[in-house]
C-alpha cells in the first residue's frame, strides 16, 4: 500500500456524523429523480427521432418514430 490513512480524532468523527445526519435529513431533496416513462416523454423522443431522420433525408411517420422510441420495430408500409 502506498499510503496509510491516518486515524481520525473525535472532532473529525463528529463532523462525519454531522454529514451523515444531513444526508439523512436531505435524502428526499438529494434523491435521483426517477425516470418518467409517460407518453409526453415518448412523443418528445419520437419527434426528436423524426427530426433527426428528416435532416438525414429519411422521412419517418410519427407512428414509426414512436415504435422506435419504444424499442420496437417500425411497421412496414
Amino acid at each position: 500500500m502506498l499510503f496509510v490513512a491516518p486515524d481520525l480524532d473525535r472532532r473529525e468523527l463528529d463532523v462525519l456524523d454531522q454529514v451523515e445526519e444531513l444526508k439523512t435529513n436531505l435524502r428526499h431533496q438529494l434523491a435521483e429523480p426517477r425516470r418518467w416513462v409517460g407518453s409526453l416523454r415518448r412523443v418528445s423522443l419520437a419527434r426528436a427521432i423524426q427530426g433527426s431522420n428528416s435532416i438525414e433525408g429519411y422521412e419517418a411517420g410519427l407512428d414509426d418514430a414512436m415504435d422506435i422510441a419504444a424499442g420496437e420495430e417500425p411497421l412496414d408500409d
